[in-house]
């Protein structure tokens, strides 16, 4: 499949000194193994990382484009949507402790995207309809109607 069938997206990465390089390393792989693939990778340097991790960086610049936390302003933040997926058996605390985990960010999704995959609990539609009230406008729910996994 070739990306001109797809709407352009990026990658958003957080990288933190407790990240392990060749963990770092593997992500970018995936991403690079995917059929579609982003048109633009975006590390987030959120504080200071070791040595080792950052020289990874450095090699991968021509790859990505590398962004350090302390020195980015509110102008700086590159506009993102939280793409979710909801299933029958997912646990509506995990998915509230998830929301609250994205309301708690400095820097907020522009959009949330979440897919309902199936029929799902009636808490798990409790909790949506919580966080949808959060996220005033910057919230889309898609049902469909079977799980198609």
């Amino acid at each position: 499949m070739s990306n001109d069938e797809f709407p352009a997206f990026s990658v958003l990465m957080s990288v933190y000194k407790k990240e392990k390089p060749a963990f770092l390393d593997k992500a970018l792989e995936s991403i690079e193994d995917q059929t579609v693939k982003p048109n633009q990778i975006v590390a987030v340097v959120d504080g200071p990382i070791g040595s080792e991790l950052d020289l990874l960086l450095k090699q991968l610049e021509l790859f990505l484009q590398v962004m350090e936390q302390d020195n980015m302003d509110e102008r700086d933040h590159i506009p993102f949507t939280v793409l979710m997926a909801v299933y029958k058996g997912d646990k509506a605390a995990f998915l509230e402790k998830t929301f609250e985990s994205i309301l708690n960010q400095t820097v907020l999704p522009n959009e949330i995207v979440l897919v309902e995959d199936g029929k799902v609990s009636v808490e798990i539609q409790n909790v949506i309809g919580k966080f949808q009230k959060n996220f005033d406008g910057k919230f889309t729910l898609l049902k469909l109607a079977d799980c198609k996994i």
